[in-house]
């Protein structure tokens, strides 16, 4: 590769992991991700994991093999699926069944309303937690709106 395509390469993941809290480490990109798509690939709507399944699974392979340090748990598989998501890196379903892979328009299309319906879920929390927060430090101002008790 280039320097001017590895440079357009960063651009890219800078632009497409600016969402994240955190991006991955260079463990969870180099070790761990290659190994959970792997068993992601061999996933489908009938054969699908549950997290705690794919946890186990991943810690196991830590354990047996020493593949990796880091200790693998449900938040750690929620932020690489969303980094398999965000990438194009494999169409990644989740439900009450589980994670699998689906190839099929309306598995995609029912994950992204589902995803979307969070965001909203989120979003109202927000606004509910900023109109308490309005309404507490309107409280305290006009309780005291000095400093002086």
């Amino acid at each position: 590769m280039s320097g001017q395509e590895d440079l357009a390469n960063q651009k890219y993941k800078q632009k497409n992991m600016s969402y994240q809290k955190r991006q991955l480490n260079a463990e969870e990109e180099n070790v761990i991700l290659p190994i959970l798509v792997k068993v992601l690939k061999k996933t489908s709507h009938m054969k699908s994991l549950k997290a705690p399944e794919i946890c186990a699974g991943m810690n196991n392979l830590r354990i047996r093999d020493g593949k990796f340090k880091q200790v693998f748990t449900e938040s750690m598989l929620r932020r690489l699926s969303n980094y398999i998501r965000a990438n194009e890196i494999l169409p990644l379903i989740a439900n009450n069944k589980g994670y699998y892979v689906s190839y099929d328009v309306r598995d995609i299309e029912d994950e992204i309303k589902s995803l979307e319906d969070r965001i909203s879920g989120i979003q109202y929390a927000i606004s509910g937690l900023k109109r308490y927060r309005q309404q507490l430090i309107s409280e305290q101002i006009n309780q005291d709106p000095c400093g002086i008790s």
